[in-house]
């Protein structure tokens, strides 16, 4: 089965972009095991979810390179969507940790939003199980053509993911520590990438143009590190010595 270059193309930087997730994902995970600090974990488990949306064209991507098949549609959204609301919940309980909401009003909203999650979760699930049309069906080797259901499933995922990260990048920019607002400034620039990566993919559904986004889109995982673990190098690139 050989693919055409524009979906090799496709296949390439959709795998890059999410090779860039995890190793950002995983270097925040890593910062918990360092100072022991839940926050790191939540916030790298949550960060996960941001490539989940593509790893059903990536394992398709994988399965017809290196197998000469194409995976079942139950397996290619299974990869591609059944944990986006854990890893959407555990984004929520970043957010609340990280912001001057009382301990009493987090229990409250993150238990509700456990409950809608699981909601979610099971409601997904279970249309994989009935009927994957209902979710989307393949249009070539390795794209799906999303139905209705699913797109408002990712908007809805996509939307509270990206409110949630300017909600976090604002509150940061209010410190009066410049340390601080730098972080927050990348959180938001790594929000409104994303944004514009996610609208360009839905307005303008033309293979190049989609490619053109999974490169960008890897840039939000690197403006997203800055922010969150803020490296010495980054530091140093960004504020002046003394700063």
């Amino acid at each position: 089965m050989i693919l055409s270059f524009d979906l090799m193309m496709l296949g390439i930087f959709t795998l890059i972009y999410i090779i860039v997730t995890l190793l950002v994902a995983l270097k925040i995970i890593a910062k918990y095991f360092e100072i022991k600090e839940n926050i790191f974990l939540y916030a790298g488990t949550a960060y996960l979810g941001a490539a989940i949306p593509w790893m059903g064209v990536a394992l398709n991507f994988i399965s017809v390179v290196f197998f000469d098949t194409i995976p079942s549609m139950e397996l290619h959204f299974l990869v591609h969507g059944a944990i986006l609301p854990f890893t959407l919940w555990l984004w929520i309980i970043t957010n609340l940790k990280l912001s001057n909401v009382k301990p009493t009003k987090q229990k409250i909203i993150i238990a509700i939003s456990f409950v809608i999650a699981i909601i979610f979760q099971i409601i997904y699930i279970n249309i994989i199980f009935t009927d994957t049309t209902i979710l989307g069906t393949l249009i070539n080797e390795i794209q799906v053509d999303y139905a209705p259901f699913s797109e408002l499933y990712l908007l809805i995922m996509a939307i509270i993911m990206i409110s949630l990260g300017f909600r976090l990048g604002f509150h940061s920019l209010k410190s009066n520590i410049k340390r601080v607002r730098l972080k927050g400034k990348l959180i938001v620039y790594s929000f409104i990438l994303a944004t514009f990566t996610f609208a360009l993919e839905i307005f303008v559904p033309i293979i190049t143009m989609i490619i053109l986004a999974r490169i960008l889109v890897a840039f939000t995982a690197i403006l997203f590190y800055g922010g969150f673990i803020l490296p010495k190098w980054m530091e140093k690139l960004f504020l002046k010595e003394g700063e």
